[in-house]
């Protein structure tokens, strides 16, 4: 017959069960955040913004959200979100994240859904490649873009993290497919074995991603021979060796290697309605890679500056935009035409960037490796390059969550124009530093203001 005690134990036992069960159940969901409405002054300058252009403040203020992005508990070098987010065909905002390592290192995919205002991780790319193992050089960054696909699936390829000190066990970069409906990550394949992908892009009809592919630069046990190595390299400050790579998501296969003359400078590039593929070449003019031909020819066209900085397009007229990194202007680019207009300047370095769908708006964030003149949301007018602010960002988020929004190179409009999602980099409880945390910024953008 049972004791008082062996009740008593079973009773311990049974509810020591149910806790490690629960542990487990907490582990595996998922990391997750909700967004908070940031109240504030978002019309009025904080400080003189470091810009010479003309511009004006909107006079409705807009609803503006923001989340902390939940982060892994594992080590990072640091945290930082230097891809293109994707607002997808089904209204969520995905926005890739990396550690920054080079052995171990990881990047994660997270789903900003904006009818919930509620962040969370739906997976990573470690465990996407079943050849990976403990000690393998990883993931630590998704650099380009996240591409949609006709599939409805999500395309990328990584870039090399912190490899200066561990390019011995580099072999290259990766492709990879993301499913929104099933949450599944693929692991597509090695393109080139030495070759980093830091500006991708996507055609959709022809189920090809391309890439500005930097070659590395150090011995890895992929190339035992060094046959990657770029031939003029002399020290880590040496430009990159870039060609632009063509490979085929539904065979699986590189289908072209080689061409660019982008002086090294390979950080975006256009693609148009058609897939036709434009970069810049050195010299402010484009080079044009047709899918149909497997070709390149050289454009006539000639941008107001030698290095792009961002592209975006094309609006609902088949126009391209883009910035520049040298000299900071804003242009249109007719591929049909083969003609480049300035717009604008831009305030500053301006990775993040969008069009509206109509083309009459622009709208872009100065500031690519740290905060800028208060984090404008600066409304461009396509027509006549005028500017306007929708919203200083920082002081506002600072007084209520005391995050410090950093540089930005992620910038998503919706499909009327109505709202701009923005992933930042940043710091928690600190002025002097912009790095190592980051979060997502919802903007919902008054219709009075465009």
């Amino acid at each position: 017959m049972p004791t008082p005690h062996s009740w008593l134990f079973a009773s311990w036992f049974v509810a020591l069960l149910v806790l490690c069960y629960q542990a487990d159940s907490f582990a595996e969901e998922p990391l997750s955040a909700q967004a908070i409405t940031v109240e504030g002054n978002f019309l009025k300058a904080p400080q003189k913004p470091s810009t010479t252009t003309d511009y004006t403040i909107a006079k409705t203020k807009p609803t503006v959200r923001f989340v902390q992005i939940p982060l892994p508990n594992t080590p990072a070098d640091p945290w930082s979100i230097w891809g293109y987010g994707l607002l997808h065909s089904s209204g969520k905002f995905y926005v890739p994240l990396g550690d920054h390592l080079g052995i171990d290192a990881n990047s994660y995919l997270y789903q900003y859904d904006p009818s919930t205002h509620s962040i969370r991780q739906v997976a990573d790319l470690q465990s996407a490649v079943a050849s990976f193992k403990s000690g393998n050089f990883g993931f630590g960054k998704i650099h380009g873009r996240l591409n949609e696909g006709a599939d409805g699936n999500i395309y990328m390829a990584t870039y090399w993290g912190q490899w200066r000190n561990e390019s011995d066990r580099y072999e290259g970069d990766r492709v990879f497919r993301f499913n929104p409906q099933t949450g599944e990550m693929t692991d597509l394949g090695m393109p080139k074995y030495g070759w980093g992908y830091p500006s991708t892009h996507y055609s959709a009809k022809h189920n090809l991603l391309y890439a500005e592919a930097h070659q590395r630069k150090g011995n890895s046990k992929g190339d035992p021979k060094n046959d990657y190595v770029a031939a003029d390299y002399k020290s880590y400050k040496d430009p990159y060796h870039v060609e632009f790579l063509v490979y085929d998501t539904a065979t699986r296969k590189v289908v072209f290697h080689g061409e660019h003359q982008g002086l090294s400078y390979g950080r975006d590039f256009f693609v148009d309605a058609d897939g036709n593929a434009y970069w810049n070449n050195g010299d402010g003019s484009l080079q044009k890679y047709d899918p149909e031909t497997n070709q390149v020819t050289k454009s006539q066209a000639k941008m107001p500056g030698s290095k792009i900085r961002r592209t975006v397009g094309p609006d609902e007229n088949g126009m391209l935009y883009g910035v520049t990194n040298d000299t900071h202007e804003i242009f249109q680019f007719d591929p049909k035409r083969d003609k480049v207009r300035t717009i604008c300047k831009a305030w500053a370095d301006s990775p993040a960037m969008d069009v509206t769908r109509d083309g009459k708006f622009l709208y872009t964030i100065p500031g690519g490796h740290g905060p800028s003149s208060g984090t404008p949301l600066i409304q461009v007018n396509v027509q006549d390059g005028s500017q306007k602010v929708i919203a200083f960002l920082h002081d506002a988020v600072w007084k209520q969550t005391n995050f410090n929004l950093g540089g930005t190179y992620c910038l998503q409009l919706s499909e009327d124009g109505s709202k701009a999602m923005i992933g930042f980099n940043g710091k928690v409880d600190s002025l002097k530093k912009a790095w190592g945390e980051l979060a997502v910024v919802e903007i919902e953008i008054p219709a009075s203001e465009r």
